[in-house]
């Protein structure tokens, strides 16, 4: 298939070599592709709803509980009212919940940044709990 330009000159098409993604599925480490991708996203697009999520996501699954904290900060900053923002909420504060004492210093100042921004989210949830925050959302949203 070949398109024509403006000018009148013609372009072969570019054919995916890898239409089915299987080469993307021999990765050795997904998750850091995955960072790879992210990084792209937050460079080219900090504004979608899309690159947060797909950074909450990236970061709990690699136990990057300051980065997830960072995603869910800016999912409630960009759409509060959004089901996916709070599934995230929900998600994040399930595992801070979960996670162990802290052992070591590094891990009793990401334990005070956590309850240190506890707040925080509370303001941009206006003042609810998250199961009121859940009762508010609209239910065509859920």
């Amino acid at each position: 298939f070949r398109s024509v330009s403006k000018s009148g000159k013609r372009h072969a098409k570019a054919v995916d070599p890898d239409p089915h993604g299987e080469k993307l599925l021999q990765v050795e480490d997904p998750l850091m592709e995955a960072t790879n991708y992210l990084k792209l996203l937050q460079k080219h697009s900090p504004d979608s709803l899309e690159t947060h999520l797909l950074s909450f996501e990236v970061h709990m699954r690699k136990q990057k509980v300051l980065l997830a904290l960072q995603a869910v900060k800016n999912l409630l900053r960009l759409d509060a009212e959004n089901p996916n923002s709070h599934r995230c909420l929900i998600r994040f504060f399930n595992k801070v919940n979960s996670l162990p004492a802290p052992v070591s210093d590094a891990e009793r100042l990401v334990q005070n940044v956590l309850e240190a921004e506890r707040p925080a989210i509370s303001l941009q949830l206006h003042e609810k709990s998250l199961t009121d925050a859940n009762m508010s959302l609209p239910r065509d949203r859920k």
